[in-house]
């Protein structure tokens, strides 16, 4: 897990990006609890950082990969808390893949507003949460500036910075007057692009083979796709050997019976 963020509490339209420091920054509070958040799978985003992480954009929506997991500690286990994420723009620049990395090419395109996806099992307690490793695994990225599935809207070749945010409250409504306490680790950075984008990118950098991770799924999705493809022909096989067998067994009785009757007849 890694390393807690910088840490500031602010109302939800103050809330801003705040970079990260490789050290642990607390900042006191007069609150009896404390909530903190870690990343998970930290290691694997900043493997990716290095050579500068993509997400892939589409009209119809796109998952994160690698999803944004966090775990919580610190919470007033009695308490109600509403857990958020929203994408902000890292910075006011256009960038372009050029010459095996990623350069500014021009001033950014203006962007949509922001929206706030809401954790769906928001409010829950402070128990609930620490519980368990809180998955944002739903939350999807579109280009479609019509979006009217609650999607989040990004701009294709752009740089953007999650942000968690952690709520005491008991109800969703209260968010427009509640503190928001926001947490950005600066390795989930990205850089949204479409397929198209994506895929110069990777023929060029080869980045899908830093993730010993990516590798291991690819392996075991392809295993597991030749064994059902093994096992449906197998099958088959089975099924037109047994329809075989009964049509032979069928037809060899037809024909003893038409035998014993034409010598039934015979005599």
């Amino acid at each position: 897990m890694s390393q807690y963020p910088i840490l500031r509490t602010s109302p939800p339209e103050r809330s801003a990006v705040f970079s990260r420091s490789h050290e642990l920054v607390e900042i006191e509070e007069t609150a009896e609890d404390e909530p903190k958040l870690y990343l998970e799978a930290s290691e694997l985003w900043r493997q990716f950082h290095k050579c500068g992480t993509e997400m892939v954009i589409t009209k119809s929506g796109r998952r994160m990969f690698p999803p944004l997991r966090a775990r919580c500690t610190g919470m007033d286990r009695k308490a109600k808390y509403i857990l958020l994420m929203d994408i902000v723009a890292a910075d006011d620049c256009r960038y372009k893949f050029h010459n095996s990395r990623w350069m500014v090419a021009g001033k950014a395109d203006p962007e949509m507003p922001k929206r706030m996806y809401i954790h769906p099992d928001s409010p829950a307690t402070g128990e609930q949460w620490m519980s368990k490793v809180v998955n944002f695994h739903k939350l999807k990225l579109t280009n479609n500036i019509s979006d009217k599935h609650g999607f989040t809207i990004l701009n294709s070749m752009h740089k953007y910075q999650p942000r968690f945010h952690i709520v005491k409250a008991h109800d969703i409504l209260t968010l427009p007057y509640c503190t928001f306490r926001t947490y950005v680790f600066s390795e989930t950075e990205f850089i949204a692009v479409t397929w198209k984008g994506r895929q110069q990118s990777f023929q060029t950098s080869r980045k899908i083979q830093m993730s010993s991770f990516l590798n291991q799924d690819h392996s075991r999705n392809l295993q597991r796709h030749q064994n059902k493809i093994s096992s449906s022909v197998f099958f088959c096989v089975l099924f037109i050997l047994i329809c075989l067998y009964s049509f032979n067994f069928s037809t060899g009785n037809y024909i003893s019976e038409c035998s014993l009757l034409k010598k039934n007849k015979s005599r």
